[in-house]
């Protein structure tokens, strides 16, 4: 009896355990494959949260940083220029983050490419272009604004250095300006004298050349009789050149035609 007993304990035991088992299996057979894709979809959700974020702060930065713009353009050189500088800075690591972001989502639709997720992919790619546009554009005409700004200052230092003056002053500087002039024009004048004694000396040679080829061509009529006639020779065989071109395109033209 207790053998059967024993045999019918390790039987009940064996029965519990084989129901457990494929239960168990079962359930991880569930749960692997369900939580695979999961993990994409959360970092895809994610990554589109952080695209939204960065996207709205940086549309709120540009906001400010055209305003610092044309209260610069209406009042002048002020105190925002730290804040400007600032605001831009935060706003090219912003744009940085948000590109990386728009290729880590480029990564994912690589791997799975969905015609939803590329959609939104391509939206956020055509929103960080126009804000990178716009930034480049903004920050183009804050630096215009600046150089004119410096420009007008440094024109009104010079107005008020010129206001502060007195009349001895003012009298000294004008005579140094009249003196630079001056100086200026003896200059230009000294370098006309000397262009035209250059042009002198070289018509002195070239007339001195011309004299000299005069009176080898009286001494020696013989040689003036060979350049006339290699210059005849010359002419001739031009007029000949020329006849036998002409003659040869109006047989090309000839046979085109047949």
């Amino acid at each position: 009896k207790s053998a059967r007993c024993s045999v019918r304990a390790g039987l009940v035991l064996f029965s519990q355990q084989a129901q457990q088992q494929p239960n168990k299996r079962l359930r991880v057979g569930v749960l692997e494959p369900s939580s695979k894709p999961l993990m994409p979809a959360m970092s895809w959700e994610k990554l589109r949260l952080d695209a939204r974020r960065l996207e709205n702060e940086i549309e709120t930065k540009l906001i400010s940083l055209s305003k610092i713009g044309s209260n610069r353009a209406e009042n002048g050189a002020d105190d925002s220029d730290t804040v400007g500088d600032s605001l831009a800075l935060e706003l090219k690591n912003l744009l940085m983050q948000l590109t990386n972001v728009n290729d880590e989502m480029a990564e994912i639709c690589s791997s799975d490419q969905s015609a939803s997720r590329l959609h939104v992919l391509n939206r956020h790619r055509d929103i960080l272009n126009d804000f990178s546009q716009e930034f480049q554009k903004t920050q183009k005409s804050i630096k215009q604004q600046r150089e004119r700004a410096n420009l007008l200052s440094s024109v009104q230092r010079d107005i008020d250095s010129y206001r502060n003056l007195t009349k001895e002053e003012i009298y000294l500087k004008e005579n140094e300006h009249i003196k630079s002039s001056s100086r200026l024009t003896d200059d230009a004048l000294g370098i006309a004298m000397s262009a035209k004694e250059a042009l002198l000396s070289q018509r002195d040679r070239l007339d001195g050349v011309a004299n000299r080829l005069s009176g080898l061509f009286s001494r020696f009529p013989a040689l003036n009789n060979v350049m006339q006639k290699i210059n005849v020779r010359k002419r001739r065989d031009s007029i000949i050149l020329g006849l036998v071109i002409s003659a040869c395109l109006m047989f090309l033209f000839m046979y085109m035609k047949r």
